[in-house]
């Protein structure tokens, strides 16, 4: 995860270390990715389970994008 940067510049060893924390707890919280779902009830219900979940970890507000983007990437998998 050395790679990982966002809008601000690079991650630092520290952060990285809080991101593949905070990307551990919401798997074992049993997080599931969006699945493309077209039904509103559905994206309503996903979404205010993954906001849920960043709030019970205690994701800052500004991170928690970061966060749900590295648990769709390929890299967040290991």
């Amino acid at each position: 995860m050395v790679g990982l940067t966002r809008a601000t510049g690079s991650v630092s060893r520290d952060n990285t270390f809080t991101l593949v924390h905070w990307v551990k707890g919401m798997r074992d919280m049993g997080y599931v990715s969006f699945l493309g779902v077209e039904d509103v009830e559905i994206i309503g219900h996903w979404l205010w389970k993954v906001e849920e979940s960043l709030v019970q970890i205690h994701v800052p507000v500004e991170e928690r994008v970061n966060c749900v983007a590295q648990l769709h990437s390929k890299s967040a998998h290991s």
